[in-house]
């Protein structure tokens, strides 16, 4: 069954104790969403776009130059989208990275 909403939205493990491709998985994302990851400061990191699967959407805790980021504290925005691209719905939230 799709997922319609944000309301359900995990995101694990947090913290992430990082070794070796190791991944952070957003579950239970409607299929049509827009992920972005930023630093405290307002950096962005990485973004993701229509990429939800029944399994999640994974990100391999590293940065737009494929590069492995800091321990530290992250702030990610999740945003729904209809098939316009429209936004219907936001959620934002931290995530750590401890390496």
């Amino acid at each position: 069954m799709p997922v319609e909403n944000l309301d359900n939205l995990l995101v694990f493990p947090n913290p992430l104790r990082y070794v070796d491709n190791q991944r952070i998985t957003f579950a239970n994302a409607p299929g049509k969403c827009w992920i972005l990851i930023y630093t405290p400061d307002g950096r962005k990191v990485r973004e993701f776009q229509d990429i939800a699967q029944a399994s999640g959407i994974f990100w391999d805790v590293k940065d737009e130059k494929e590069r492995v980021v800091a321990s530290g504290i992250y702030v990610f925005i999740v945003k729904q989208m209809d098939d316009a691209g429209n936004v219907l719905s936001t959620k934002m939230g931290k995530l750590a990275v401890i390496r």
